[in-house]
């Protein structure tokens, strides 16, 4: 299809720099409007008013029916003809669309724009447009739900109870490290000791005491698997589970004693 008058007009609004911006609040792309509304008046046969009078709104609001159906027929032709030279100016492009769209409500006719421009590079253009329009309209309807009174209540909700839940879990931790320690402190050093050792308490080495670690206990009452999984856990802690794991190394055969005495007294 050759180009057509408003390819041409597009391509010269580029050049000569007008404003073309959809909803521009400034000028409204004024110059644009009205020279492509004034076009598609004179192709159909209808008088122009003088430029100082041309308001696109204006035009539009003034027009009877059937010359509202001949001055959309002309642009939606010239909409047609419209190639990939008018790309640049995609501004220009939309705003025109952005004139004719919904053709029934702006212009009384009924008719569909996107059937009209079908198979063109301004009805691409379009699709992009509504695809675009719907997305807004269901980010703006996720939003809304998102931030209305029944959301905002239910996260409220949700964030006391999720606290609640966090509170009365560090309240049954400390529970269960508050008896864990009454347990240990009952037991003599020497059960203390293997309690710690076989079945590992509920709670960190840090939150057991000093005067807890079992020191005065016999090591060698525990066999190799237990002793050493006990070294394993102490790590590399000091203070008294420092000493207490000093005294597990020294139970090991004479190589293997030395050798971590030696690492151990490099730190």
């Amino acid at each position: 299809m050759e180009p057509t008058w408003l390819n041409t007009l597009i391509v010269d609004a580029e050049e000569h720099r007008w404003c073309t911006r959809p909803n521009c609040t400034t000028c409204g792309a004024g110059d644009l409007r009205s020279c492509v509304f004034s076009e598609a008046m004179e192709l159909a046969g209808l008088e122009v008013p003088e430029p100082a009078e041309t308001s696109p709104r204006r035009l539009i609001e003034t027009l009877q029916p059937v010359q509202r159906a001949a001055v959309f027929e002309q642009i939606v032709r010239g909409l047609r003809g419209v190639d990939r030279s008018a790309a640049r100016a995609g501004s220009a492009l939309r705003t025109i669309l952005m004139d004719l769209h919904p053709p029934l409500m702006k212009w009384g006719v009924p008719e569909s724009l996107s059937e009209r421009l079908n198979g063109t590079f301004a009805g691409q253009e379009f699709d992009a447009m509504q695809a675009h329009s719907a997305s807004l309209a269901d980010e703006r309807a996720r939003r809304a739900e998102y931030e209305g009174p029944k959301a905002v209540a239910e996260r409220r909700e949700a964030r006391r109870v999720a606290r609640e839940r966090r509170l009365q879990q560090r309240l049954e931790k400390k529970t269960a490290r508050d008896k864990t320690l009454v347990e240990l402190a009952a037991l003599s050093g020497m059960k203390r000791l293997v309690k710690i050792a076989g079945y590992r308490p509920l709670i960190s080495l840090e939150s057991i005491p000093d005067h807890l670690v079992p020191l005065d206990a016999d090591c060698r009452s525990l066999d190799v698997e237990a002793r050493e999984g006990l070294i394993a856990l102490i790590a590399r802690r000091r203070g008294a589970w420092g000493r207490l794991r000093r005294q597990l190394i020294a139970l090991r055969p004479e190589s293997d004693a030395s050798s971590h005495a030696s690492f151990d007294r490099s730190r």
